[in-house]
């Protein structure tokens, strides 16, 4: 069977790979419903994806790239300067996606690459952007109040927090480490408040 795919374009000696797009049949009312549709979909297959550039036409929203976010190069444990010697997840993921304008009213996504290189996340609560669009389905100042009145009497650990907030929150994915991060950005507020007053 004859395919009408166009020959691979060849640039000083070397064949460069041809990849097709093809657009996603649903129009949403917005890009912020589009990128949340996108999350949606990759969370459920067990992959997280996040915006790698946004491009801006004055204030006219131009474009959106979202990549995997496994996207981007591998750092071992060795090259890590941080605080934390930890190595990167990072695969070289091609799946990215492309959220613009339609020609009508609305936003569209468009798939330059779906077909990741890695498996999907089996247990969701070891990848934190699985665990981050878990909580944000989830009202963020409810969920911060929570975690503040849980910590006030100092009797339970984060990780003692994080399972009673899954008891309250059935569906919720949060580790001690996220319980840690709430704490500590609801004190920076609470800070920020008090010294402009």
């Amino acid at each position: 069977m004859a395919s009408n795919a166009p020959a691979p374009a060849r640039r000083r000696g070397r064949p460069q790979i041809v990849q097709y797009i093809r657009t996603i049949e649903t129009i949403y009312p917005s890009a912020e419903a589009a990128i949340k549709a996108l999350k949606d979909e990759q969370y459920i297959m067990g992959h997280a994806v996040s915006k790698s550039h946004t491009k801006k036409k004055g204030d006219r929203l131009e474009r959106i790239d979202m990549v995997c976010s496994r996207s981007g190069t591998y750092r071992p444990r060795a090259s890590n300067k941080g605080k934390n010697k930890t190595s990167s997840r990072k695969c070289g993921c091609p799946c990215q996606w492309i959220i613009k304008p339609s020609s009508s009213a609305g936003y569209i996504i468009q798939v330059v690459a779906e077909q990741h290189n890695h498996e999907g996340t089996h247990f969701a609560q070891a990848s934190a952007p699985v665990r981050r669009h878990s909580q944000c389905r989830f009202d963020p100042k409810l969920l911060r109040d929570r975690v503040m009145s849980l910590s006030e009497n100092g009797a339970l650990t984060s990780n003692q927090i994080a399972m009673q907030l899954q008891r309250d929150f059935p569906g919720l994915l949060i580790q001690g480490s996220d319980v840690r991060h709430i704490r500590k950005g609801a004190r920076h507020e609470q800070y920020a408040q008090q010294t402009a007053t």
